[in-house]
């Protein structure tokens, strides 16, 4: 993804884990920007996330739903 891709609020997603959440910042450092995601606060390179589709769960979600089911 390109940096003029990318927006603040944007739902995106890392797929070498499936990591899905919205950026919440995003950040040049030595060159590379970087987007930090709401789901786990880490920071991502931008050109390894993807734009997300509305389909995934985040992990929140997930827990809700196995809290329901038990």
């Amino acid at each position: 993804m390109l940096a003029e891709e990318l927006n603040l609020g944007m739902r995106v997603r890392y797929p070498r884990t499936g990591t899905t959440g919205t950026v919440l910042r995003i950040e040049e450092v030595r060159g590379q920007v970087f987007a930090e995601l709401d789901s786990t606060n880490l920071l991502y390179r931008i050109d390894t996330l993807i734009p997300a589709s509305g389909t995934e769960k985040t992990k929140k979600t997930l827990i809700d739903d196995a809290k329901t089911v038990i």
